[in-house]
């Protein structure tokens, strides 16, 4: 019976009890159904939320990267021109201070970005994660914590334990020397050199780490993983990489890439004839060439190709910079 007590006073079900609970069963039904249809839906939504948030923090590390150049000779951050004491970091060769690490550390001392805004929204490696006790003054690492200019505890190395960074940036590598002294696109010195044209020019990448305003030039974005060939086609070294599943899927690379007139634009692959390689560089055969922002072309003589990476160990010259993929 539907409403009433059983002669033992065990009491039934009402009808009412019997309707709430056909409506749940409905309810759960009609939920499932959707949920197999709506999910891939909300998946794409949370994954357009992450790649326009790590946008932001791009632009905002870019544009945070040109207000220094402002005033600083309009030169983006060196950290070795600035700890001339070594009361931050042990002396070194020429330019080992500028890691990537330093680099950033370097920002966020001097309030120009923080630390959080250093690891991207859609980050995938365990081992990255934001610097939470970062030390804006007297960092105890610091060979001299009272004299320091940032906190040497900032990592950017995730291959030999945590870090707190994911962005990829220009490799900085390049000297000064008198303009007539800078050599040809086959790496000669000049044959006849004007004695007049003695001012001191930055060579290398050194010639985009600085506020030029150039669209085509990326000098900071998300990282990709290591490259070995980019013709005919782009490959890479590692199979299932943590910096493919930032914003893409298991073998495509996607990413936001901040240029230097500070647009940053969100590229959905490495190739330079399809992305963000409007860029070129001049090979040894003095031919324009499209340029593969995440990778050094072997081919030219001046290092003046676009090559963003994450580097550990830094120098005057490309080959003094060590960068990690992973």
């Amino acid at each position: 019976m539907l409403s009433g007590t059983s002669s033992g006073g065990d009491r039934g079900f009402t009808l009412v009890e019997l309707l709430a609970v056909l409506v749940a069963v409905a309810v759960l039904i009609v939920t499932t159904a959707l949920s197999g249809c709506c999910l891939p839906a909300l998946g794409k939504a949370r994954a357009s939320a992450r790649q326009l948030k790590c946008s932001t923090q791009v632009r905002g590390i870019a544009q945070a990267m040109i207000v220094w150049a402002s005033n600083n000779q309009s030169l983006y951050p060196l950290p070795s021109s600035l700890d001339t004491a070594n009361a931050t970091v042990a002396a070194g060769p020429p330019r080992s201070k500028d890691t990537t690490a330093n680099i950033l550390s370097v920002m966020i001392y001097n309030g120009s970005i923080s630390p959080e805004i250093c690891v991207c929204s859609g980050e995938t490696n365990p081992k990255i994660s934001a610097h939470a006790a970062y030390m804006y003054s007297s960092p105890p690492t610091a060979p001299s914590p009272n004299n320091a200019l940032w906190d040497p505890s900032f990592s950017a190395d995730f291959s030999t334990g945590n870090a707190n960074n994911s962005y990829a940036h220009l490799q900085p590598s390049g000297v000064q020397m008198p303009e007539n002294q800078v050599p040809d696109y086959t790496g000669a010195a000049p044959e006849s050199p004007d004695p007049k044209k003695t001012k001191l020019v930055w060579t290398g990448r050194m010639t985009m780490w600085q506020d030029t305003y150039n669209s085509t030039e990326a000098i900071f974005g998300d990282r990709a993983p290591e490259i070995t060939a980019s013709a005919p086609t782009i490959k890479t070294r590692i199979a299932i990489s943590n910096s493919l599943g930032l914003h893409g899927g298991p073998s495509t690379w996607e990413g936001n890439i901040g240029y230097n007139d500070n647009h940053v634009s969100f590229e959905t692959t490495l190739s330079p004839t399809a992305g963000f390689a409007m860029h070129t560089y001049t090979n040894k055969a003095g031919k324009k060439t499209p340029d593969v922002a995440h990778f050094d072309e072997a081919d030219d003589a001046l290092a003046i190709n676009t090559f963003l990476g994450i580097f550990t160990t830094a120098g005057e010259q490309p080959s003094a910079f060590k960068g990690i993929w992973d």
